[in-house]
């Protein structure tokens, strides 16, 4: 009688043993899959925010070339030696201003050009950017609109221009309105335009120049 309780408590024990390894085999898969599901996620999110051109941007050819004046247009030969912007965050400049010029990284809040206004080497503006009627804008380097936390849009109204030297991104709607013009001055090699919003075009609106389009989107009228 002992012998076969003896036996009895072997088997069962054997099973139970039996049941928790088949528990913790699960547990391990579960997890393993959970762990690879995370870093596809991962990957997926990385790729999304790190995409080529991305990369690209920070680390050019032509930012090299802003001080090399072959490439150069509209009769800035150099931007070295221009005078930095140090006003208020708020830029505006009005349609009877002297026209202005300055060099180095502009960062603003807000701008607003109803005037003639030139940057060589770089614009950020964090806030709204507006071009008013028959406003000039024009920007050697690279300009940016808006941040990815707080999108904005990018407004040229009538008979507004913005000429571009370089790299235009805009992180909500690029606008052109009737008579508006954004034309790219440079090469192919060195201008790219990236809007993560959409591009609305009235049908009027003129849209020149060689340049790399990253917008991943049609163009809307």
């Amino acid at each position: 009688m002992n012998k076969r309780l003896i036996a009895l408590g072997l088997v069962l024990g054997l099973a139970f043993t039996g049941c928790q390894t088949e528990t913790v085999s699960e547990e391990i898969q579960t997890e393993e899959l959970s762990v690879s599901k995370e870093k596809t996620k991962t990957e997926i999110t990385t790729k999304i925010h790190n995409p080529d051109w991305m990369i690209a941007i920070h680390n050019p050819d032509w930012m090299i070339a802003i001080h090399n004046p072959d490439w150069m247009l509209e009769g800035y030969a150099s931007c070295e030696g221009l005078d930095a912007y140090t006003g208020s965050e708020n830029l505006s400049v009005p349609h009877s201003a002297e026209p202005k010029l300055f060099g180095g990284i502009t960062k603003l809040n807000n701008l607003s050009v109803g005037g003639m206004l030139s940057i060589c080497g770089g614009l950020d503006v964090e806030g709204s950017a507006r071009i008013h009627n028959s406003g000039e804008l024009t920007v050697v380097g690279m300009m940016m609109v808006g941040t990815n936390e707080q999108p904005q849009d990018l407004i040229i109204n009538n008979k507004a221009h913005l000429n571009m030297n370089g790299t235009l991104i805009v992180t909500g709607d690029l606008i052109l309105n009737r008579g508006a013009t954004l034309e790219f001055n440079n090469d192919l090699e060195h201008n790219n335009l990236i809007v993560e919003g959409e591009i609305i075009r009235d049908d009027y609106s003129f849209l020149s120049g060689q340049y790399n389009d990253h917008s991943e989107h049609e163009h809307t009228h």
